[in-house]
């Protein structure tokens, strides 16, 4: 069951002081890169990253990756914008879209070969998602009967609306790592997040 990963990069790390935290790095590799390397290795494809801000530097970081890049010139108008021009690019033989977000350098392509593997065990009918210690992570899995879905969602709010639409749908899937609650939206997430780097 072929699934493809969407990476959203298009922000403008509004919090983070000027700095844009997809290029900080962590443990010697940028983050973004750890993202679409966990992405390319847990088998996904197509890997495609939606750059917005900072269009340039994002593209030189992942240049040598196997991943595609589009751009979303909407990315001022919020998270909900990264969709459609990624989505709408999707082969028509991807079953199911992971949609993995660009600052969590922490979740690895073992927890993503996890959600991929439930998603096909699920006949990709699925919505998937990780769950640690009783609460809802990142990334999430939505089969294809979505893709439209998530063309049409507004603004910053991502995709827990098609999720809170179809709890019927959703599947959840505990896992042992704290690494799918792990994201960097302030400069203390960022010492977090390198902390958790050094204790693995």
């Amino acid at each position: 069951m072929k699934v493809a990963g969407i990476i959203l990069a298009a922000g403008a790390s509004s919090s983070m002081k000027g700095q844009n935290k997809l290029i900080i790095e962590i443990a010697d590799k940028p983050v973004l890169v750890w993202v679409v390397e966990a992405a390319v290795s847990a088998g996904l494809d197509p890997v495609i990253v939606v750059s917005g801000y900072d269009d340039a530097t994002t593209g030189n970081i992942i240049a040598d990756l196997p991943a595609d890049i589009v751009l979303n010139n909407r990315w001022k108008e919020g998270m909900s914008t990264s969709f459609p021009p990624a989505v709408n690019i999707l082969p028509s033989t991807v079953q199911g879209v992971m949609i993995l977000l660009g600052d969590m350098p922490a979740v690895n392509s073992d927890i993503i070969k996890i959600l991929d593997s439930r998603f096909a065990a699920s006949g990709g009918k699925k919505i998937v998602h990780p769950v640690f210690d009783g609460q809802q992570g990142n990334p999430v899995v939505f089969p294809r009967c979505f893709f439209p879905a998530l063309t049409k969602l507004t603004g910053d709010s991502g995709a827990k609306s098609i999720l809170k639409k179809h709890p019927d749908t959703v599947l959840k899937v505990e896992v042992d790592s704290p690494s799918i609650l792990l994201d960097i939206d302030t400069e203390d997430d960022l010492i977090k997040m390198e902390h958790f780097f050094m204790e693995k």
